[in-house]
């Protein structure tokens, strides 16, 4: 292999079969087709939410003709090479390597391996210069902790009761009596950790409010750290 990125790539590991299918795809499309992945992709690396990524598939399946799993697929292929060219272990590769290597394990065949090169060629020009900065952003924000992929909220009215009902009386002499009702907001929030995924909670409104308080609060811890950094430097 010429590449650092396939020196050790197994071809015929099931993982990486999804390789060559996704890159199929993305190859056989027309090249008007593939040209309008490519002008969106840093609207879709730079986008915050996966709401907004769907909105982006959405808008791209009647232009190119493909189902929104096909563009997701199509998505992932593109930005496991632009994350290629940004990586420190991986960034002196070429796309003429990564061609002679996808040929070599029959991923590519020769007259696929110049739609290859000219696609990662407008890649490396237009979509890396935009997106690198944000990249190493989002790199050095993961941390060592799971990182948020999703946050859902509803919303509800319980009733407020004067006796509630204990297990064991008799139900025929139950009379509930709710003289008020309380909100209660329920939170889902959504990390991506094999171990514990999810984080449910329950607040009143008070509750969220001094929840609200503290988040406002670190955003503003984070502005005054930027701004000592930046003081720092001019000083």
């Amino acid at each position: 292999m010429k590449s650092r990125l396939f020196s050790q790539f197994d071809p015929v590991a099931e993982g990486n079969k999804e390789l060559e299918r996704h890159l199929k795809l993305f190859i056989n499309l027309e090249p008007d087709k593939r040209k309008a992945l490519i002008e969106v992709l840093p609207e879709r690396e730079g986008s915050k939410t996966k709401a907004v990524s769907a909105l982006i598939i959405e808008r791209l399946q009647e232009q190119i003709q493909r189902s929104s799993v096909e563009i997701g697929y199509i998505f992932r292929l593109l930005r496991f090479f632009l994350e290629a060219m940004i990586d420190e272990k991986t960034t002196d590769d070429t796309e003429d390597q990564w061609a002679e290597d996808l040929g070599s394990i029959g991923f590519l065949s020769p007259p696929e391996k110049e739609i290859f090169i000219q696609a990662m060629s407008q890649i490396r020009e237009a979509v890396l210069p935009s997106v690198v900065g944000e990249y190493k952003r989002r790199l050095y924000g993961e941390g060592v902790f799971p990182t948020l992929s999703g946050v859902y909220t509803t919303v509800e009215l319980r009733a407020v009761q004067d006796k509630p009902y204990a297990l064991g009386t008799k139900v025929e002499d139950y009379q509930p009596q709710i003289h008020d009702t309380v909100g209660v907001v329920s939170i889902r929030i959504r990390v991506d950790s094999k171990n514990q995924s999810d984080f449910c909670f329950q607040m009143t409104e008070a509750e969220l409010d001094i929840l609200i308080d503290a988040l406002r609060a670190a955003k503003t811890d984070l502005s005054a750290l930027h701004d000592s950094i930046v003081f720092q430097e001019k000083g």
